[in-house]
């Protein structure tokens, strides 16, 4: 999967509805982006860096379309 801009544009509108976050902090989007374009991906980001969404909700399944 190629991530365009209307991936990311429905990424930012799921962070908004689930998370209540207009933005995302620092990495996030391109650490997303890397995972969904089938790549290995490994980070590591200090305490307080955002990493709590990708632990906690990343099981879930993506809707349909993302």
């Amino acid at each position: 999967m190629i991530v365009d801009q209307s991936v990311k544009t429905a990424l930012r509108e799921k962070l908004k509805d689930i998370f209540g976050f207009s933005q995302f902090r620092g990495d996030q989007e391109a650490i997303i982006c890397s995972v969904l374009e089938g790549h290995n991906t490994f980070v590591i980001m200090p305490t307080g860096a955002g990493k709590s969404p990708y632990k906690w909700d990343s099981p879930r399944p993506l809707p349909t379309g993302i």
